[in-house]
């Protein structure tokens, strides 16, 4: 079981509770319930899960793809383009760089 996306995303009761039985052989987490987790939470305590501080999608290699897309993107922006990779392209119209 992997989940990096959102604490929310799997119930930590369960996991555990399937880890112990056997019913999951191990568990990568990088996102908790509450965050930070409590240390006493014990999934903390198990051999089979592998935890990571909400930084498992961090490496040099996204960064650097990141920030060269970000660079991209203002560029074309700063020439009066539309963003290639723009979350809401409806309000492009309305913001009035030309």
């Amino acid at each position: 079981f992997v989940n990096t996306s959102r604490g929310g995303v799997h119930q930590e009761r369960a996991v555990f509770e399937a880890l112990v039985k056997g019913q999951l052989g191990a568990a990568g987490l990088d996102v908790f319930e509450q965050e930070p987790t409590p240390r006493d939470n014990p999934l903390l305590n198990l051999d089979n899960v592998v935890v990571s501080s909400h930084v498992a999608g961090v490496t040099a290699e996204a960064t650097h793809t990141a920030t060269l897309q970000v660079t991209s993107e203002m560029l074309r922006v700063l020439r009066g383009e539309r963003p290639q990779v723009l979350a809401n392209p409806d309000v492009w119209p309305r913001v009035g760089i030309r």
